[in-house]
């Protein structure tokens, strides 16, 4: 089993992290908001909790393309 803390990305009431457009068809921006240039690491996970996708940040806009996967629910 694989636990990791998860952590809402707040800042003066306002969400730190959106994906546009969601929902999408496998091609979207993860956009960080209020943190500059921030590095992060983006982890995709399926339904079963499988790590499918990882990444890290590239600046405030990061376009990702998972078109590749299987239609269906994940967890960035």
């Amino acid at each position: 089993v694989y636990y990791s803390q998860t952590i809402a990305v707040t800042r003066d009431g306002v969400t730190g992290v959106k994906v546009v457009p969601n929902p999408n068809n496998g091609s979207f921006d993860v956009i960080l908001v209020g943190y500059g240039e921030s590095k992060a690491k983006f982890t995709l996970l399926n339904s079963l909790g499988q790590q499918v996708h990882s990444s890290e940040s590239a600046g405030v806009s990061n376009a990702m393309n998972i078109q590749h996967l299987s239609s269906g629910i994940y967890y960035l």
